[in-house]
């Protein structure tokens, strides 16, 4: 109540200065333009709302006001309030109403936050006209909002469409403006009184009334008596006019003239009755629409609208009465029972006296106390039962009634059927007699009867078809309209997107400077001075890495892992290098937090672009299956999403084996595992053994992979073991492992296994993962001719320090990158290898180069360009500026020309092999004896 009393009160003092203006006379003429411009500016009439609590839900009239700064539709019992009894949320809310509801044809639905408000206006126009105000207030509110937002970030977003403040929209006007209905809408219906009291707001209902109360006290009497609802500041001059015009005995006007003259008298009984006036159901509207008769003639002036008023208030307040008689009846018994039940304690405690056990006095108190339950139950029950015996002789009253109903009514149907065979004798006659004429007559009066049926058939169906043409044109608006929120809603999501992270990128830049700070002033100094200023730097930098620990404790608390490291979404830690402090490597992964922020902050336009574009291709693609095609390949291109990731790639792996799955058994890898993996014990697999050893090697700073009860580290072994079962000519080889691993986080343990045979057997040149690794070492050369052409400065610059890249590099293809790189940046490479193929490997090899060309130029030596090399992959995290250079900035880049390298270098790779195998027979025969050549391998060797 607290963050809308402010607004609520200011709508709700507005609408009692209103009222209290219409109200005096002679203000009428004074303020019309004032009144005109309210009724422009403000939405405010009486509704009826169902209530939402109890067993029997029943429509009261409630006061609504609708609050501009907070996009609220409050409603209070009377205009008058202060606090309101509850608040409607426009800004979020969706609107319908159902055409077939006859009976309550102003009846219309707003849904918010997850509930449902029924609200019923006085008839179809007055509703339409709310639902297009709460349209029009709620589109501008939305676009306050994002302007507000667009105003903070002009620099982010400039140049972009802007709607104006009345909520122009970029769709034809699909239904007429429905005009302000008159007397039902604007300040000017508030009706002073009382309405139906709420039970669950009681509190807001007193307060409300004892401020009513006292702001009435301080007006003058004058305005006491216009502002009370069975007063008017001429009673007494007008009451015989009010008489002669509406022609009502003069005896129904006694009642409010004594009351004035008692109030004159009295003045103290006349505020307590003003008070008790307060607390007065305010009568409905439907009271107005349909106006009662009384004495025969309609009720249309002022002072026989007031007398009705008087009267439905009084029934209302003995109705009142008789609730709260019955709810007094029942905290009575309540209040009896405990009585009875200290009278027994006391008399328990007389009997035991002072020394008495307390077990047993505790016992006593227990049965008395259960006693005192059953005699109060029993005189329930007996009360039930005499209620119950009247109820049945009332039934039984009511029966006998219905009874002699049923034998009068059977008495007359056989009296009328008596009537009804006479007259149809006589009818028969009648046509004897008279001949054929009379038949035509009758025919001719069936087919008029007919066809006066089916016109006003007709006109109820045009009725009904005008009823849904509106209500469709009314949703197709209403889609439209919160199609424009939502496009609201996004634009203000992306500048708080940006400017959060623009603020979390200045924050890690911050920190990391201070960090490194810190550790340039922690050194020994001398002197006195300085000796308090290192203290002071240690007291910083012990605060700064509490404050790192209470930070990592906390996503320790909001993750379900035992480890105090962070991690991604992917499970991948962030360990500090081994040559650096604690210290430097939180700076330097701070500073690399603000990169990736500061890379993400001026590419998120395109990212939410390629989102919006992938939602829309899978929406398109419904339950069919993926096929390759150009629009896919710009889509892989750009990322993929994390909630696509997994589905994308099973296509793609399809595309490559699809055609070999078919040949096999449908549960091919099940019998796999079960056959090879499960029932054998592997001793006779020659690469069981090194592929235990390699488990825990894998990818030992991921959760998923971190120690041998990780959950991903079975499903691991399984699928290694299934391929070297499957592929026994390659069997196992390392950096398969590290693919696996991958694929286990987005595709499950079968896919996995598939995705092992797409790339190794369909994707990579055969020999790749042979036990010589020929097409590994071939594509390394390739590579190095790749460079020397796409990146020449670089080129030089390794064969001038004498710099083998292959020590780097081998290990991006060998595991397809999965190999001290980025997540982020690996995933972006998988998507793309997986649909194109291993041309991409040397695309990305190649960004990388000519990403951190300026680096690698600046390091001098052959130490310094190894060791910058060595971490070259972590500095990876632009990966959409690498994207750019791989498929734009190297171009062309031919397949053609990497197979023509490729056959160039395999055969050189060849005699290479052929030469050493030849060096090996040589050493084998002439330096190892005989009889232990069969104990000495090629490896040995």
């Amino acid at each position: 109540m607290a963050e809308r009393s402010g607004e609520a009160i200011g709508a709700a003092t507005n609408s009692t200065i209103a009222v209290t203006q219409t109200s005096t006379p002679g203000s009428k003429s004074d303020n019309t333009a004032a009144n005109s411009k309210s009724k422009q500016e403000k939405l405010c009439g009486y509704l009826n709302k169902l209530g939402a609590r109890g067993l029997v839900k029943t429509f009261k009239t409630r006061w609504f006001v609708y609050g501009t700064d907070s996009c609220k539709l409050y409603y209070y019992r009377t205009p008058q309030d202060i606090l309101p009894l509850g608040d409607i949320d426009i800004s979020s809310a969706s609107f319908s109403f159902d055409v077939e509801n006859t009976e309550k044809p102003g009846l219309f639905e707003i849904s918010a936050d997850g509930r449902s408000y029924f609200l019923e206006a006085k008839d179809r126009h007055t509703m339409m006209y709310w639902l297009q105000e709460l349209q029009k207030r709620r589109r501008e509110h939305s676009y306050k909002r994002t302007h507000m937002t667009r105003e903070s970030l002009e620099q982010i977003t400039k140049g972009r469409r802007s709607a104006s403040i009345g909520g122009d929209l970029d769709y034809p006007p699909i239904l007429s403006p429905v005009v302000a209905p008159e007397g039902t809408v604007g300040e000017d219906t508030a009706v002073q009184g009382g309405g139906n009291w709420s039970l669950t707001n009681f509190k807001n209902e007193i307060r409300n009334t004892v401020a009513t109360y006292f702001r009435s006290n301080r007006h003058s009497e004058m305005a006491d008596v216009s502002t009370s609802p069975m007063y008017s500041p001429s009673s007494e001059q007008q009451s015989l006019p009010a008489v002669q015009e509406c022609s009502v005995d003069q005896s129904l006007l006694q009642v409010p003239q004594q009351q004035g003259q008692q109030k004159q008298r009295a003045g103290r009984d006349f505020k307590l009755s003003s008070l008790k006036r307060k607390f007065r159901p305010k009568p409905s509207e439907d009271s107005e629409i349909s106006t009662p008769q009384m004495g025969g003639q309609d009720l249309t002036c002022h002072k026989c609208r007031q007398l009705q008023l008087y009267v439905v208030s009084l029934k209302d307040d003995l109705q009142a009465i008789e609730e709260e008689l019955s709810a007094n009846r029942e905290v009575v018994k309540l209040l009896q029972k405990q009585i009875d039940i200290l009278q027994r304690e006391a008399q328990a405690r007389q009997l035991l006296g002072s020394q008495g056990d307390p077990q047993v006095f505790e016992k006593i108190q227990q049965q008395d106390k259960h006693i005192v339950d059953l005699e109060h139950l029993l005189v329930a029950t007996q009360e039930e039962k005499e209620l119950f015996k009247l109820q049945a002789r009332a039934s039984e009253t009511d029966l006998k009634g219905i009874t002699d109903q049923i034998t009068m009514y059977q008495e007359m149907l056989v009296l009328k059927d008596e009537v009804v065979i006479s007259l149809t004798n006589q009818v028969f006659e009648l046509e004897q007699s008279q001949g054929q004429p009379n038949k035509q007559v009758t025919v001719s009066t069936n087919t008029t009867l007919k066809a006066i049926a089916d016109a006003k058939e007709v006109e109820r169906l045009k009725d009904k078809c005008h009823g849904y043409e509106m209500q469709n044109k009314f949703l197709n608006k209403e889609i439209l309209e919160l199609n424009a929120l939502r496009s609201d809603d996004e634009s203000r999501e992306k500048a708080l997107i940006i400017k959060f992270m623009e603020m979390e990128a200045k924050f890690y830049q911050t920190q990391s400077k201070y960090l490194l700070l810190l550790n340039e002033l922690h050194k020994p100094q001398r002197g006195g001075e300085e000796s308090r200023t290192q203290e002071m730097v240690c007291q910083l930098l012990e605060e700064a890495m509490e404050s790192d620990v209470q930070h990592r404790v906390e996503n320790l608390f909001h993750s379900s892992t035992g480890s105090t490291l962070d991690c991604d979404r992917y499970g991948f830690y962030k360990l500090p290098s081994e040559d650096e402090t604690v210290l430097v490597t939180h700076a330097k992964q701070l500073q690399r937090q603000s990169d990736e922020l500061a890379s993400k902050m001026k590419e998120v336009d395109i990212e939410i672009s390629n989102n919006v574009k992938w939602e829309n291709f899978m929406v398109g693609l419904g339950n069919r299956e993926i096929l390759r095609n150009a629009e896919l390949k710009m889509l892989i291109r750009a990322g993929i999403p994390h909630q696509y990731r997994g589905q994308v790639w099973k296509s793609c792996i399809n595309f490559r084996i699809s055609k070999f799955r078919e040949r096999l058994h449908p549960n091919y890898y099940q019998e796999l595992v079960r056959s090879k993996v499960k029932r054998s014990n592997n001793k006779h697999n020659p690469a069981a053994k090194q592929i235990e050893l390699d488990l825990l090697r894998t990818l030992p700073y991921n959760r998923h992979y971190e120690s041998l009860d990780s959950d991903h580290i079975p499903k691991l072994r399984r699928v290694l073991l299934a391929y070297s079962w499957h592929n026994p000519c390659i069997g196992y080889c390392q950096g398969m492992n590290r693919i696996v691993a991958l694929a286990l986080l987005f595709l499950s343990e079968e896919d996995a296994f598939w995705c092992l045979v797409a790339i190794v057997d369909y994707i990579m040149p055969p020999d790749y993962y042979s036990t010589t690794l020929m097409a590994a070492q071939t594509d390394q050369r390739v590579l190095k001719d790749l460079i020397s052409g796409k990146a020449s400065n670089v080129y030089a610059h390794f064969e001038q320090c004498d710099v083998d890249i292959s020590l780097f590099t081998f290990n991006w293809f060998l595991t397809v990158y999965v190999d001290n790189i980025p997540p982020e940046t690996f995933l972006r490479i998988w998507d793309t290898f997986l649909f194109e193929g291993t041309k991409v490997l040397f695309r990305y090899a190649i960004a990388f180069f000519k990403h951190a060309e300026e680096q690698i130029l600046q390091q001098k030596s052959q130490i310094a360009i190894n060791k910058y090399m060595r971490n070259l992959g972590e500095k990876m995290t632009d990966i959409r500026r690498l994207t750019q250079i791989a498929f734009n900035e190297i171009n062309p880049f031919p397949m053609k020309h990497i197979q023509q390298r490729r056959h160039y270098h395999l055969a050189q790779v060849k005699e290479e092999l052929k030469e050493l195998d030849a060096i090996r027979e040589d050493f084998k025969s002439n330096t190892i004896p005989q009889d232990r050549q069969d104990y000495w391998s090629d490896e040995d060797i």
